[in-house]
């Protein structure tokens, strides 16, 4: 199946998909709203070139990020993406992308938020994100990622943020076994 042919497929079921935004798939205008800007470091070319084409759906790792948005994409839209474990995984990504799942650094990551929502406009934080790496077949490390977000998101509850999207990521097999279980979740 061509890489369009499974976005449009992915599209039509109501779900997001992850691509860089320099990728062809950008081109396709009915595609521009469902795609995630997750590029872990965003450069500010990149943001503007996202804005530009209509790409309004990033994820972040730091406040920082939010930092840059609100100066060169300041109408979008962001989901905090989770360090989560991903010891099951052929492929680990956590060691490197996503923000703690400490309490207290959560805490600090939405009071820094809050200040920064003071100053009008900014990005809108409207979920979270994570990636149990890929390659991964234990669906307990998906379990286990779920609880983690709805942990997150209700710290963001007391600081008034409501989130509507959980983007569990990537890097899926193709085990006919799996899949089924993790949709369970």
């Amino acid at each position: 199946m061509k890489e369009i042919e499974i976005i449009r497929n992915l599209v039509n079921h109501g779900t997001p998909s992850h691509i860089l935004p320099s990728s062809s798939l950008v081109q396709c205008h009915e595609y521009r709203p469902h795609i995630i800007f997750a590029n872990p470091i965003k450069i500010p070319a990149h943001i503007q070139y996202a804005q530009s084409v209509g790409v309004n759906l990033y994820t972040l790792d730091h406040i920082n990020e939010v930092e840059k948005l609100k100066q060169y994409h300041p109408a979008s839209q962001f989901l905090l993406r989770l360090a989560v474990n991903d010891q099951h995984s052929l492929c680990r990504l956590n060691g490197k992308f996503g923000h703690s799942l400490d309490p207290v650094k959560l805490t600090h990551f939405f009071t820094q938020y809050q200040v920064l929502r003071k100053q009008k406009p900014i990005p809108q934080i409207t979920g979270v994100a994570f990636h149990v790496g890929s390659g991964c077949q234990d669906v307990n490390s998906y379990q286990q990622a779920l609880d983690n977000s709805i942990e997150t998101i209700k710290i963001a509850q007391q600081f008034g943020h409501q989130m509507s999207i959980i983007d569990i990521g990537g890097g899926f097999v193709s085990d006919q076994n799996l899949l089924p279980r993790i949709g369970t979740l």
